[in-house]
């Protein structure tokens, strides 16, 4: 017999080893998510503040008609690597100061076409920041309000502009990518070792032990009623075990019984042969519809028969009509006695006709209902 112990081997150590890496993935991606929100919201407070002081400074340089304070504090940014396209425009758009010198004097939207002119018309409007994410570039573009007038140029006053900034948040996303497959890599190298020795536990603690069971189990349906199961360990196996070897020294105890039984049965079956067959008498079996189940020797000597001829066959196979009928009626009066029908029946003996004292009887089960008809035979031809 093949034990299936792929099934416990393999499949269950991949079940929980699929389960758990399904578990991780997901723990993953919603850690991926928080962690890319937290990005998003650190992104935009960084650049709100960062916006709203470079405001304050430049707006402060106009008043005071400092344009070169003005364009120092806006080319003092270009130090964050991860601004693009930091500049400051007026209301129609040309550029007025920028952290990239050749851009400034040209509209903004032939120098930055990802630049919105309506943002940039909504921003005079209500005069408030505008910040707009865009995720497939990895990428968020602030327009802040900025006031032009200075103390200085009474005809400057209530003009406007905007501030610019792209700011490029890939790179730290791709950091937080890597961390997350990092964080996988590192989990999943943990469940295969997990499944390794899962695996390594299961066959020796299992298996193992399991196969022992079955081969012990085979040797005693074999005959080996010795074979005993040494498997220990686990409990539940080491239960399983002890159930098994005891039931195998019961089997053992009631084989052995049986077979001391049949010895004896044997022993007793050879001497009650040996007592019908030495006797002098005819003795003989039927069943109820008068088919015979047993002849001693002395039958069969008398009437040159064998078990073979006659076993399963009735008087009316051996013996002519009339005398098969006579022998029929007598059993069905001896089935249906009480006590042993002794009679006197003739029988046909070669050329002559021979007396014979019959006792019948019946033979009953353990539910006293008679089974078979006994006959036991003795030729008193001599005596008339």
């Amino acid at each position: 017999m093949k034990l299936p112990s792929l099934t416990l081997r393999f499949w269950l150590p991949l079940t929980v080893f699929g389960t758990l890496a399904l578990l991780l993935i997901a723990i993953s991606w919603h850690e991926y998510h928080d962690r890319k929100t937290d990005l998003m919201n650190s992104a935009l407070q960084l650049v709100s503040q960062d916006m709203t002081s470079l405001q304050y400074e430049m707006e402060r340089y106009i008043q005071k008609n400092d344009a070169g304070g003005a364009a120092e504090a806006l080319k003092s940014r270009s130090i964050y690597t991860r601004y693009k396209n930091l500049l400051a425009t007026d209301n129609t758009g040309i550029i007025l100061y920028a952290t990239q010198p050749e851009l400034i004097g040209q509209q903004v939207s032939d120098a930055v076409p990802a630049f919105k002119l309506d943002t940039l018309s909504t921003l005079q409007q209500h005069t408030r920041p505008e910040i707009i994410i865009n995720e497939q570039l990895n990428e968020m573009a602030a327009y802040f309000p900025l006031s032009l007038t200075s103390e200085a140029n009474e005809t400057s006053q209530g003009r406007t502009g905007a501030l610019y900034l792209t700011y490029d948040y890939n790179l730290q996303k791709q950091q937080l990518m890597h961390h997350i497959e990092r964080s996988i890599w590192q989990a999943g190298a943990g469940l295969l070792l997990l499944m390794i020795a899962m695996i390594f536990a299961i066959n020796h603690f299992i298996i193992q032990p399991v196969r022992q069971l079955v081969k012990t189990s085979q040797q005693f349906a074999n005959g080996d009623i010795e074979a005993r199961c040494p498997v220990s360990g686990a409990h539940e196996l080491q239960l399983l075990a002890d159930a098994f070897n005891s039931m195998a020294q019961q089997l053992k105890q009631r084989i052995e019984l049986l077979q001391q039984t049949e010895t004896t049965l044997s022993e007793s079956n050879g001497q009650q042969r040996q007592i019908l067959n030495k006797t002098s008498a005819v003795i003989y079996l039927k069943d109820l519809n008068g088919n015979y189940l047993f002849i001693n020797d002395v039958y069969k000597r008398i009437f040159h028969i064998s078990d073979e001829d006659l076993i399963g066959k009735t008087d009316h196979d051996i013996f002519p009509t009339t005398v098969a009928d006579a022998f029929q009626a007598n059993d069905r009066l001896a089935a249906q006695s009480t006590a042993p029908l002794e009679i006197e029946e003739k029988v046909p003996q070669g050329d002559e006709v021979h007396t014979y004292l019959s006792i019948k009887f019946p033979l009953k089960d353990t539910n006293n209902k008679t089974y078979a008809i006994c006959g036991i035979s003795t030729d008193i031809t001599d005596r008339k």
